[in-house]
Formats: structure tokens, C-alpha cells, sequence
């Protein structure tokens, strides 16, 4: 992992967060607008057939002469404020008591469920009278001129008005010719349809192209835009995508202030909770090629919420690892022809291959099944590889097709890594299984590696409609592919192997020895332990009475680490100071380095100070070398989280570049869920999960609460190696106490990875 950004730069922008994102001040104007404000005391007394109208709260204009179908705007108005205008016909008497919403038109909206109404005159209507809430009474217009919330703002300008508790500006800003507005995420349509207005507040057109600069693309059509202010500007109101509007942001640049796009960029990022790859992203893939084959599932369809990678799982393999990507997958493709001519030429996945000749990836990966299951495509007879047949290849079924589909690619990218993914069970009720069996025994066969979502213990995708994964499903797809593919090319590594190998547990042990409802609670725990015996131990909340009891009842170990709040050795801390040691059987190991790293020493403000552990382990048979490091992460910022694990990598790449590159294990309770900021830093720099790239593994959690039942455990504990690390298993330890309450031994089950380095 070369060229890490530096958790200090990091720091700085997360502190100048705040300052960036601030509101706009309205200056003082002198222009003159066609505006009225006729507030005063009065009419409170008028009533209708359901009562009266006006309250204590609310006061009354003077009338307005109208005509018949003329159009008057007025506001602020409440979204449901409409009621308060009354029409007069020529003797003073009431004809439209209480105009009804359907009688008016939302003129223009403000950022604070404040709107503008436009009011076309009835007939028999020759005057109106308005109401509105007293805390309004002095900013209230009533026009006969269209106007819009931009022509407010120059107004209440002229008033020296604060308007900040009468309208929302969030998207409304006073500009000079030079400032610059940095915003997102939205469309580039959207943006270029961001409202110019001149110093009176009328429209002057929209931004045009020349000044607007694409600053940062999430990987699909989302971004963040920088426009520079022309001459001709007073007023923006940016527009932004409605869908997305929890994306929104701007921050307002004076002219002639110098500002950063990264600092501004990781700002935003910050703000949406959205992480930002840093420089090193993942080794194995960064800067490579790929070409995705498959159907709507590769395509990305249902992808709906998502700003930073439209495009499902592929397009965030190309934004999170820095790949460059090609993706061919087509919604409705099938393997075979089933569809090829009653819908196009572009859903038969091989005509998609066919279609990059004369190009080169470093990988192709292939997915595609359910089409051909849905259509109840014959399965067909495997020709094998050593007797295959192009001419004879029976494309019209699914073996045929996929046959094919593999010995076009490795014709056409001799030198890629190919893979294929095996589709996941739906919600569908259509029978893939004979085609799962047909698709491994082609890959098995042809000495194709393919990731089998269809048969993957404990696997499970959030679904959008039964058959495409959701937004959030697509996350963990991304996290499984990603993984898998940065792991096939580790295989290709061997000379990087050291013959080493090495059992890993962490166990959260919960930090009082004692809990109430459990007797022999201590005894319990070390005989768990101790049944499993792993060569590396990592634990978490170890108190002070925890770690003599560790030190007394765990033979044939030695042990490293530095407490959280103290700072001190983990055999002098005291008090109600905890830690996450590290332990390693003696005859396996020797220590050639140690080290901690205290997150308060690096700028990290937290309510419970971390401290992590790390030593560098050689094995005495094999001369392997293996970085060791434990996290406890911050139980309730996330935001230290989040700083926290961009330290902890940055950290152990300079450990390994110090030896060798020397494989590495990370473990410990994180406190932290798969698909977030603080977990993408960690997978997205080089690291593997290893509960999705195991051989044999489960991903169910290991947090369970003191009693939750197996399979519902939540998820906090995790174990990454480091790339070219083969994951043999990876195991949920049960640690339930059925002689008791029906509890666990502790709120934590050890999870334990079997590993080759």
C-alpha cells in the first residue's frame, strides 16, 4: 500500500468540516422592487360560517385591488397557510371565504417547507385580503409581478431583514463575479440547470457549461461540480437532485480565496458518511484492467440509492479499488441464445466478448444464469477442455453457451485472469440448480476460479425486488467480489508464500471477569480458550484482574500490549484501565518487533482512548514473518472510527514495508457494520475480510449480546489479512453457557481464521 494519505491531513479536513459548510450572509441592496407589504392591525374580527379566521397569532393586510384574472404572489406562506387569503366582492362582502388549495399554485419553494402561492383572480373578486403569522408580518410580500424566493432574498437585502428564521437558504447564495461554489452530489444536467439571477433578483438564465468543472465523480453520474461566478451574476440557486437531496451540499469560495479540491472534496465526503478511496487502494487490483459479462444482476439494475458507484457491484469495484472498468453486463442476457433473437443481439452474453476484440484486461469475470434458468434452457452435455469443439459448441443450451463463453475469453485475453460468478438464490421461484451444478463442473473442469454465491454458507444479499440486490445489497456483493478477485491474484503469488500457517482467534472477553447469571464465568472463558488452543490470541476488553487471570491460566504463551486510557504495559495497568493484548505460543514464535500506536497521540478526540497493539511474529521453522494487530474501536464515534482505521492502515504499511512486506493479520472488535466509512477504510487499502474470502467460512456476526441464538448474532468482530494470505476457515466459536441462564460466557463469541502466508 504505497502513498497512504496522512491521518493528519485527514484530521485537519475533518476539523474544517464546519467551517466549510457555512450559510451565506445577505449584504445590504438599493434597488427597487415591486413589492408591497400592507400589514396591519386589524380584521381580526371577521368571521365565516366555520368561524373565525384570523388568531391572536396572525395579522391582516390592507385590502388589495384586483382584477379578474390577474395573478397575485404572495409569501412566506406555510405550507398550509392558504386559507388566510379572503376575496371581496365590490360591496365588501366575503365571496371566497377561505380560498382552498386547489385554488392556488406553488410559485417557488424556499429550503424550510416554505412556499410562495400564486392566487389568479375569480370572478367577482375586485379585492383581497391576506394573513399571515405575526413572526412574518415584516417580511410578507404581496406582488402582482411574478416573483420568485430569490427576489425575497433581494428584498429582505434592502430591508437589512436576517432572514435565517423566516426561510431556509440552503440553496441560495449571494455571489460576486469570481467566487466560486463547490456543490454536490448531483447530475451535471442538474447542475447546468442551476438559476442565475442579476441584481434585482430576476432570472438570468441557467449556468452555463463553461463555468461549471466536474471536481470528483463517485464512479457513475453523480459528482461534485465547482461553478466559478461570471459578471453578470448577483443571486445562484443551485439545483440539485431531488432523490439524492441528503447529498447535497455546497461551500461558498470568495474570490481570491484559496481553496483546496481535495480539501473540499474529503470535506463532503465526510458529510455524506461516504468514504473517498485513498491513494493506496487495493494492491492486487489497483490500476488494472477488468471486463464484467453477465446479465441485469452485472449490470447493476435496482442500484437506487446509491451517489458514489452507480452501476451495482462492478461499478464500485472500479470507484472503491481504483480499477479500471469495463462493464458489458446487459439486463435479460442469458448464456445461451434463448434470447438472442426475440429481443437483440446484446443478450447473448458472448456476442458482449465478441464486441472487445482487439482490447486486453488483465481480468475478465463472467456471471450469468438465471436468465437461462427463467427460460428453462435446456442444460445440455459438457464437451470438456482438452476435447472441446468450438464448431460443435450447442449454444442454444447452457453448457454449450458457457463453453464457449471460456474459450472465447482465454482466446481473446490469453494473459487475464478469468473468474465466474455463480448466482445467488432469489426470491424467484425459478430452479437454477441444475445450472449451478453445470456452471461448476464447466469451471472445475476448464480450470476456471469461481466465486459459488448459489451454495456459499450463511451467504444472503438484501433484495430490491426478489431478484436484483438492492442498494445495500450490491455493498456486500462489491465486498465479496472485490475480495475474491484481489485474492485470485494472490494465488498467483506462490513465490511469495513463506510455507507458514497460523491460527488466529479474537475474543472480546468482556471486561468484568464477573456478570451476573453466569457462575464460573472465568473458568469457562480460559477453558475455551484453551480447548481451541490457536497459535494467536487477540483479545479485547482485558481489565486488569483479566490480564493476571490470562497470564496465570494461559501456558506456553507469551504476550505484548499497552492500555488504552494509561498508556502502560498491559502487566502494570490498573484502576478501570483496559486493553487489547496480544498473545503467541513460544515454541511457534519468536518477536523480532512490537510496537503500539495511541490513537489520543495522533490527533484522535474520543471519550475512550485507544491504544493498538501490533508485533511482528517469525515462525521458527519457517522463517515466515506475520504482522499481528489489535483494534478495539471506538464504541460510540464514529467518526474517530473512521479516523482510527485510516491510522491503523497507514500504520501497518510502514510495519510491513519495515519487513519485507511480511504478511499480516488484523484483528479485534472493531464496533463497527459491514458497508460503512469505517469499514470500507480497511477493505478498501489492501485488506481482505476474511469471513468472505475463507475457503470454508460463515458470515454470520459474533456478537450476541449476552443471549441472542446462533444465527442471529450481529456483527463487530472482524479478522483481515493482508493480499497474497490465503483464509483456509474462518469460524464462529459458539461460547453459549447452557448450564446456566441461557446466557453466553461473554457478549462476544472468538472467531478464529486458519491462514497460509
Amino acid at each position: 500500500m504505497k502513498n497512504t494519505k496522512k491521518v493528519l491531513i485527514v484530521a485537519l479536513t475533518v476539523a474544517l468540516l464546519a467551517g466549510l459548510i457555512a450559510a451565506i450572509a445577505l449584504s445590504s441592496m438599493a434597488s427597487d422592487l415591486p413589492f408591497d407589504n400592507l400589514f396591519k392591525e386589524g380584521f381580526a374580527g371577521y368571521t365565516s360560517d366555520e368561524g373565525q379566521i384570523l388568531t391572536d397569532d396572525f395579522v391582516s393586510s390592507q385590502p388589495v385591488s384586483v382584477t379578474s384574472g390577474e395573478t397575485v404572489w404572495f409569501g412566506p406562506c406555510d405550507v398550509t397557510q392558504y386559507f388566510q387569503l379572503v376575496g371581496f366582492n365590490g360591496d365588501g362582502n366575503a365571496v371566497t371565504d377561505k380560498i382552498r388549495g386547489k385554488d392556488l399554485e406553488v410559485a417557488d419553494t424556499f429550503g424550510n417547507e416554505k412556499v410562495i402561492y400564486s392566487y389568479t383572480v375569480p370572478e367577482g373578486v375586485e379585492s383581497l385580503v391576506f394573513s399571515a403569522p405575526a413572526a412574518v408580518k415584516s417580511v410578507y410580500v404581496i406582488s402582482k409581478t411574478e416573483i420568485t424566493a430569490v427576489n425575497f432574498m433581494a428584498y429582505w437585502s434592502q430591508l437589512g431583514v436576517e432572514t435565517e428564521e423566516f426561510v431556509g437558504q440552503n440553496n441560495f447564495y449571494e455571489v460576486t463575479a469570481g467566487d466560486k461554489l463547490y456543490f454536490g452530489a448531483v447530475t451535471e444536467e442538474s447542475a447546468l440547470s442551476g438559476i442565475v439571477y442579476d441584481e434585482d433578483g430576476s432570472p438570468n438564465g441557467t449556468m452555463a457549461s463553461k463555468d461549471l468543472r466536474l471536481v470528483e465523480s463517485f464512479g457513475g453520474e453523480f459528482g461534485i461540480y465547482c461553478y466559478t461566478v461570471p459578471a453578470d451574476a448577483s443571486y445562484i440557486r443551485i439545483s440539485y437532485d431531488a432523490k439524492y437531496e441528503q447529498y447535497y451540499n455546497c461551500y461558498h469560495a470568495k474570490a481570491g480565496e484559496e481553496v483546496s479540491d481535495d480539501v473540499i472534496v474529503e470535506s463532503f465526503i465526510l458529510k455524506y458518511g461516504v468514504v473517498r478511496p485513498l491513494e493506496s487502494t487495493v494492491e492486487a487490483l489497483s490500476g488494472k484492467t477488468a471486463l464484467f459479462l453477465g446479465d441485469s444482476i452485472t449490470f447493476g439494475a435496482r442500484d437506487r440509492a446509491n451517489i458514489y458507484a452507480c452501476g451495482g457491484w462492478a461499478g464500485r469495484i472500479g470507484y472503491y479499488t481504483g480499477m479500471n472498468v469495463t462493464n458489458n453486463g446487459v439486463s435479460g442476457a442469458c448464456i445461451s441464445t434463448a434470447r438472442q433473437e426475440s429481443n437483440s443481439e446484446a443478450h447473448y452474453i458472448y456476442n458482449n466478448l465478441i464486441k472487445t476484440q482487439g482490447t486486453t484486461y488483465n481480468y475478465v469475470i463472467m456471471h450469468g444464469l438465471f436468465n437461462d434458468a427463467s427460460e428453462k434452457v435446456a442444460v445440455g452435455i459438457m464437451q470438456g477442455k482438452d476435447s472441446f469443439d468450438p464448431a460443435k459448441a450447442d449454444v442454444t443450451t447452457y453448457a454449450g453457451g458457457l463453453e464457449l463463453l471460456f474459450y472465447q475469453a482465454r482466446v481473446q485475453n490469453p494473459d487475464a485472469i478469468l473468474g465466474f460468478i455463480v448466482n445467488f438464490q432469489t426470491e424467484r421461484t425459478v430452479d437454477q440448480k441444475p445450472y449451478v451444478d453445470m456452471a461448476i463442473a464447466i469451471c472445475e473442469d476448464w480450470g476456471i476460479e469461481y466465486l459459488d454465491l448459489y451454495n456459499r454458507p450463511g451467504f444472503s444479499v438484501e433484495f430490491d425486488d426478489g431478484l436484483h440486490p438492492s442498494s445495500a445489497g450490491y455493498d456486500s456483493m462489491y465486498t465479496i467480489v472485490a475480495n475474491w478477485m484481489a485474492g485470485l491474484d494472490g494465488k498467483l503469488d506462490e513465490d511469495k508464500q513463506t510455507g507458514s500457517s497460523a491460527e488466529v482467534m479474537s475474543y472480546n472477553v468482556f471486561w468484568n471477569p464477573v456478570y451476573e447469571g453466569i457462575s464460573n464465568r472465568t473458568d469457562k472463558v480460559l477453558s475455551l480458550i484453551n480447548e481451541n488452543a490457536s497459535d494467536i490470541l487477540m483479545f479485547q476488553e482485558v481489565s486488569p484482574d483479566w490480564m493476571e487471570l490470562l497470564k496465570a491460566n494461559l501456558t506456553g504463551y507469551s504476550f505484548y500490549g499497552y492500555s488504552h486510557k494509561q498508556g502502560v504495559a498491559v502487566d502494570s495497568m490498573s484502576g478501570n484501565d483496559e486493553a487489547a493484548p496480544i498473545f503467541w505460543k513460544t515454541d511457534r514464535y519468536e518477536l523480532v518487533d512490537s510496537g503500539y500506536i495511541l490513537t489520543a497521540d495522533n490527533g484522535i478526540v474520543s471519550d475512550y482512548p485507544r491504544c493498538i497493539n501490533w508485533v511482528v511474529l517469525q515462525d521458527k521453522q519457517s522463517g515466515g514473518k506475520l504482522v499481528v494487530m489489535n483494534v478495539h474501536g471506538d464504541p460510540k464515534d464514529q467518526t474517530a472510527r473512521d479516523l482510527t482505521n485510516r491510522l491503523v492502515v497507514n500504520e501497518l504499511d510502514k510495519i510491513r514495508a519495515k519487513h519485507g512486506e511480511a504478511a499480516a493479520v488484523i484483528g479485534g472488535d472493531w464496533n463497527m457494520q459491514p458497508n460503512t466509512v469505517t469499514y470500507y477504510t480497511v477493505v478498501g487499502n489492501g485488506l481482505l475480510d476474511v469471513r468472505y474470502v475463507a475457503q470454508t467460512t460463515t458470515t454470520s456476526g459474533s456478537f450476541n449480546n449476552w443471549n441472542r441464538v446462533e444465527g442471529k448474532y450481529g456483527f463487530g468482530d472482524y479478522l483481515f489479512v493482508s493480499e497474497g494470505v490465503a483464509a483456509e476457515v474462518f469460524t464462529v466459536v459458539s461460547d453459549w453457557d447452557p448450564d446456566n441462564t441461557g446466557l453466553h460466557v461473554s457478549d462476544h463469541c472468538p472467531i478464529i481464521a486458519e491462514i497460509k502466508y
